[in-house]
């Protein structure tokens, strides 16, 4: 049943006139919502739909992660420590006190740290002794030395030859650090044991990242509302995967697992491990001072058990925007703060934090801007990340990969165009032990 709309200047009534559709030309700035925290990480990999580059970004500064070829799908990464190790502890076992001048056989937790002619001190009591061997077959390990190897009366000496009282060993517990003073070869020594440090490994996977898009042919022949055409769909199909790669570089977990897909094939998924499980965790209640919110203290302490690992010269924080603002409460009308438009470093506003040990920049991230994230923060150095891509799994359209055209991934007999965003990448992390921190249950008390 139709009925006649009157008031108008030409009477009609529903189906009595063509309907025609208007095509408006949108432009994409207007036309997508905002966004500019999507995607920090790989800001350099391709722009998100209704991002807003800052003029930083656009001058390529962003942190967007540097990349490094591949040829499996399992990597190792590869750092060493060349520095010594200086402190172990006595344990129990062999702990006599022992007599000057005779050598003795004590018992410690890890005795490779030793050489012969080392001098070490036990910090609990003072008393120095003198290594002559070690032995790490033994369980728990051992080593052989002086005790009491120092010398007393020293002082106030005026006439040769001196004379000087033997030290006293001094009682040996379970538990009290032992560490390396120095070392000291005896005269017409011969050669020693050469013990040489060796590298460390660390495992990850590479994962495939894909997002699929297209559209029917005839779909693509009729005018519609918006910005739907199969190119319009490539760029929003890049930009969730993008989205989905930096979420799985942040929290993603370490996987491989045969899976059984839709077609009845069974293939191996990866999964690679993200910067959250690698960094150090640390719940903001164990922090300087105790309490779930965040203060100066607090991050002065981060700033400092992270410095000894970082090679940017900065910390980077990806936190949430109310994080933020609890940032800006207490650090208002300190020097220590600097409250900046737009940083080079980062592509972003950000909050940065001046203190002794490193500059600490504070950065709003869609991630822990989410539901139960928001009470979360990461420390970290980008500058010891890096991604690892399979050779030839460059973030690209699958068709070009295939040496198809653009859209032919669908089958030759259907109407259609098909087509994929394709990327095979893994994280490469070092030194996160020194270098980072996964901060947990914050609270921002903001009284205003």
């Amino acid at each position: 049943m139709s009925s006649t709309i009157t008031g108008l200047s030409t009477l009609f009534a529903p189906g009595t006139v063509e309907y025609k559709r208007v095509d408006i030309n949108t432009d994409k700035s207007e036309y997508y919502r905002p966004s500019r925290m999507a995607t920090i990480l790989l800001s350099g990999m391709g722009q998100i739909v209704g991002g807003k580059e800052t003029n930083d970004m656009k001058k390529g500064k962003g942190m967007t992660l540097s990349s490094a070829v591949v040829d499996q799908m399992e990597f190792e990464i590869t750092t060493h420590e060349p520095r010594l190790t200086l402190t172990t502890t006595f344990v129990t076992g062999n702990l006599t006190t022992g007599s000057n001048g005779t050598a003795k056989t004590f018992t410690v937790a890890d005795a490779s740290i030793f050489r012969p002619g080392d001098t070490i001190q036990n910090r609990a009591t003072g008393e120095q002794l003198y290594i002559t061997a070690v032995n790490t077959a033994a369980s728990p390990d051992e080593i052989t030395a002086y005790p009491g190897f120092s010398q007393t009366g020293f002082t106030n000496l005026t006439s040769f030859p001196w004379s000087l009282s033997a030290g006293t060993p001094q009682t040996k517990t379970n538990g009290d650090v032992i560490s390396i003073v120095s070392t000291a070869a005896s005269a017409g020594s011969d050669s020693g044991t050469i013990i040489d440090s060796r590298p460390t490994y660390s495992l990850n996977y590479v994962q495939i990242f894909r997002e699929e898009f297209g559209d029917t042919w005839e779909a693509q022949q009729t005018v519609r509302r918006g910005l739907m055409d199969i190119k319009d769909k490539e760029d929003r199909a890049r930009s969730n995967l993008l989205i989905k790669m930096e979420r799985g570089l942040l929290e993603g977990v370490l996987n491989k697992q045969l899976v059984t897909a839709a077609t009845g094939e069974s293939q191996p998924v990866y999964t690679t491990q993200g910067i959250e499980g690698v960094a150090t965790a640390v719940a903001a209640s164990a922090l300087t001072g105790g309490g779930s919110d965040i203060t100066r203290a607090k991050l002065s302490q981060i700033a400092a058990l992270v410095q000894e690992g970082n090679r940017s010269g900065f910390i980077s924080c990806f936190c949430s925007t109310t994080f933020i603002r609890k940032i800006e409460e207490i650090m208002k009308d300190q020097v220590e703060t600097k409250v900046v438009a737009g940083d080079e470093k980062f592509g972003l506003k950000a909050v940065v934090y001046e203190n002794t040990f490193l500059p600490i920049y504070f950065i709003a991230h869609d991630l822990y801007n989410s539901s139960n994230k928001d009470d979360e923060a990461i420390f970290f150095d980008p500058k010891n990340l890096r991604l690892r891509n399979l050779r030839n799994g460059e973030l690209g359209l699958i068709s070009q990969k295939k040496g198809l055209p653009y859209g032919g991934l669908a089958g030759n007999g259907k109407m259609a165009q098909q087509d994929g965003i394709y990327g095979a990448y893994g994280l490469e992390y070092k030194f996160m032990d020194k270098s980072s921190r996964y901060v947990t249950g914050l609270a921002h008390t903001i009284v205003g």
